[in-house]
């Protein structure tokens, strides 16, 4: 991806997920931290923007605690 493409981007994710924050506390609900990026290669598809089957399998299992309800709402987003 070109890097203006991400950085832009990323301004917009960061701006979707303090909203997606404000809106879950606005409604009582959790907000899930955001997924840590350990490894960008292992996470994309060759496309470099999709979402692999290994990255999807991590973004899964970061939200498994946050939808079984196992998370508290001091370490969410």
């Amino acid at each position: 991806m070109p890097p203006l493409l991400g950085k832009i981007l990323e301004i917009r994710a960061t701006e979707m997920n303090r909203m997606g924050v404000r809106l879950c506390n606005e409604r009582g609900a959790i907000a899930a931290a955001r997924l840590p990026i350990t490894d960008p290669e292992a996470g994309f598809a060759s496309d470099g923007f999709h979402a692999s089957a290994a990255g999807y399998r991590a973004w899964a299992e970061h939200l498994l605690d946050f939808v079984l309800g196992n998370e508290s709402p001091d370490k969410a987003g």
